[in-house]
């Protein structure tokens, strides 16, 4: 029976220099929270939504 050995995967830690974090000081939370967008610009869609799909449910409304 031949078993397989394992081998994790090795991460290496990022090393960052004090002038690529010193901006990030600057940024509001709400900043540092947005997700980049830089080179998705084409692949990132907001549909319009049809008002045609919206129904008013008075019995919800009481």
């Amino acid at each position: 029976e031949l078993r397989t050995r394992r081998v994790p995967n090795i991460v290496k830690p990022e090393i960052r220099t004090i002038e690529e974090i010193v901006p990030m000081v600057d940024r509001t939370m709400e900043e540092l929270l947005q997700a980049p967008t830089e080179g998705y610009g084409e692949a990132i869609v907001i549909p319009e939504i049809l008002a045609k799909i919206f129904e008013i449910k008075t019995n919800l409304l009481q």
